[in-house]
């Protein structure tokens, strides 16, 4: 067996403004689309790691950052609501992510 490696993941911390619009158009009484668009700056951010006890690269999308939102949600029940969106970004933060959620009201 090889020798023990140790990963030690530290607290992440981001200090960041985002100003974004959203706009919903109701299709029916039950469900509406929506679509927004945000301008994200990160003025500070950093994630700390050691490997086997020493420093690791602390990554950083410090810079700015724009989004674009599209969503769909629809109501089931009266007291349950579905959400789809994806997210797309471009700018020192980059990708697309999707969420699927669910809200439950008691």
């Amino acid at each position: 067996m090889g020798p023990t490696q140790i990963f030690d993941f530290d607290s992440i911390n981001s200090s960041r403004l985002r100003l974004g619009l959203r706009f919903t158009h109701a299709l029916n009484e039950r469900q509406e689309v929506y679509t927004g668009l945000a301008y994200q700056y990160e003025f500070d951010g950093n994630a700390r790691a050691t490997y086997n006890g020493q420093s690791t690269p602390s990554p950083s999308i410090k810079g700015s950052s724009g989004m674009l939102e599209l969503g769909f949600r629809t109501k089931v029940s009266s007291n349950m609501d579905i959400d789809l969106n994806v997210n797309g970004w471009a700018g020192k933060q980059r990708g697309v992510n999707a969420q699927l959620g669910m809200t439950w009201k008691f």
